[in-house]
């Protein structure tokens, strides 16, 4: 998959996305997903997030922001969010929207170019905002993993008939418990642990190459879902959950001037 295969999809994905949302004002769209950890193959789908700028109105009128996911043609999906919702769950400190800032994949809005250009100037001070909340989310990730391993959503029935689980989510599990202690160690910047050590190892179980029986798998993902257990325990036992003061003042900062230049630009 090449890069400009990724760039024409993400513009056919903005493009469909605001339409199916109302066409309204947006900051940014980037890859997400198994591209940005070097875990794609022939088979991956490129999904994407774009984040959305409310109008005057809705914020006058406190409207419930329109989050929702833009599924394509091709069964590629588009999760469109409101960016006050983005910036809450970015102090959650999730992998799955944090990742962004890191990926060289994205198209930005010219409007706001200069503050997306800061926020990833700041990306490792925001992906270290909260190591507290950091841990409890790759926790918690892991145990959404082991519940998806072997559980008959419509879309893995088939899977599941063949190999008795849904290797992708094993894949998934070890990738976060793998990022979860290297990152915490302090040794490596966040974008190099978003790059699992083992790719071979977890491209064969992504493929349901490795094992070869789902009891091995489900021995497998309670043996990882113990180590992130015992390794968030230890590792949070004399944190505080308290997001960094400065790097909240970038975001919310961030977000005033997002919002207020897009209004300033509506009223005209």
């Amino acid at each position: 998959m090449n890069d400009t295969k990724i760039m024409s999809r993400l513009k056919k994905h903005l493009s469909e996305a605001l339409v199916s949302s109302g066409n309204p004002d947006w900051f940014v769209i980037c890859l997400q997903g198994s591209q940005n950890y070097d875990m794609a193959d022939e088979n991956s789908d490129i999904d994407s997030k774009l984040l959305i700028i409310p109008e005057l109105e809705d914020l006058v009128l406190n409207r419930t922001p329109p989050n929702h996911v833009h599924i394509m043609d091709n069964d590629e999906h588009c999760d469109v969010k409101d960016i006050r919702d983005y910036f809450k769950i970015v102090r959650k400190q999730n992998i799955n929207f944090v990742e962004i800032f890191f990926t060289d994949y994205y198209l930005v809005n010219n409007k706001y170019k200069d503050i997306w250009m800061e926020l990833q100037r700041h990306r490792e001070e925001i992906a270290n905002g909260n190591i507290y909340s950091f841990l409890k989310c790759c926790k918690g990730m892991i145990f959404e993993k082991r519940h998806a391993l072997t559980h008959p959503y419509p879309s893995k029935l088939d899977l599941l008939e063949k190999y008795g689980f849904d290797g992708k989510q094993l894949s998934h599990a070890y990738r976060v418990y793998d990022f979860a202690t290297r990152f915490v160690s302090g040794k490596e910047s966040y974008k190099d642990c978003l790059v699992p050590k083992d790719k071979d190892f977890l491209m064969s179980i992504k493929r349901n190459e490795y094992p070869e029986d789902v009891e091995t798998a489900k021995y497998m993902m309670d043996e990882i879902v113990e180590k992130i257990t015992l390794f968030e325990a230890m590792n949070n036992k004399y944190r505080t959950n308290k997001f960094d003061e400065n790097v909240s003042k970038l975001l919310d900062d961030s977000l005033y001037d997002i919002i207020t230049r897009s209004i300033k630009e509506e009223l005209k």
